[in-house]
């Protein structure tokens, strides 16, 4: 698989079950969250707003969303979801 493939790879969230490209995940204390749970979780434990401007950027089009779906519903009916 091309590296550029991955990057725009799209998974879910298990905080909050949204879809995310893979390349835009973002890690803390040893889990992966998407942008917006990362924001979520900095401001909760800092108290503070976060102040940056990296997790800007394109998100998933509802194209891609249904595209995805589509793929984690062929691998549920196969068994290998």
């Amino acid at each position: 698989m091309d590296p550029k493939d991955v990057e725009k790879m799209l998974v879910r969230c298990r905080h909050c079950n949204r879809f995310e490209y893979w390349a835009e995940m973002r890690w803390r204390h040893g889990f992966c969250f998407c942008r917006k749970c990362y924001k979520a979780v900095y401001e909760s434990e800092t108290g503070k707003l976060y102040e940056w401007d990296d997790l800007d950027g394109p998100t998933p089009s509802a194209e891609e969303i249904a595209a995805a779906t589509e793929t984690e519903k062929a691998y549920a009916a196969i068994g290998r979801g």
